[in-house]
């Protein structure tokens, strides 16, 4: 009604149709007024607001949990493989040690799937032949 009052106001000399001042006010009474929110209203905001933050927080937080444990679960891949390895390396590098045993690795592992073409060593043969006698 507000709004009819300053209409009429500013038409000093009621020049405006009451006909379109009625209109007016029909068209005026026909939208909803939007009550003041109450304290009920008010606490169930801030309460919604607050889940809202705790759920997105609770999500963020999964994010970084799940994160971490790959983290970890790579560390603990990582010493399993290299732990046993520390002594070892401690020990010192022999060459000729190495490439025997590599070949010794890869002769076994042949006569395992039972490659047959892949003879003995000389020095394996020696050793065996020394050993027969």
């Amino acid at each position: 009604m507000g709004l009819i009052n300053l209409i009429r106001r500013l038409d000093a000399h009621n020049a405006i149709n009451e006909t379109l001042t009625t209109d007016l006010e029909m068209h005026l009474d026909a939208f909803p007024v939007e009550p003041e929110p109450d304290i009920l209203d008010r606490s169930a905001a801030a309460v919604s607001h607050l889940l809202s933050d705790a759920r997105a927080a609770i999500v963020r937080l999964d994010a970084e949990i799940a994160d971490k444990q790959d983290q970890r679960r790579r560390a603990k891949i990582i010493v399993e493989a290299f732990a046993p390895v520390l002594p070892k390396l401690d020990d010192g590098y022999d060459a000729a040690d190495d490439a025997r045993k590599s070949y010794e690795v890869a002769v076994e592992a042949k006569r395992v799937r039972g490659d047959k073409h892949w003879p003995k060593r000389g020095s394996d043969k020696a050793e065996n032949q020394a050993g027969a006698a």
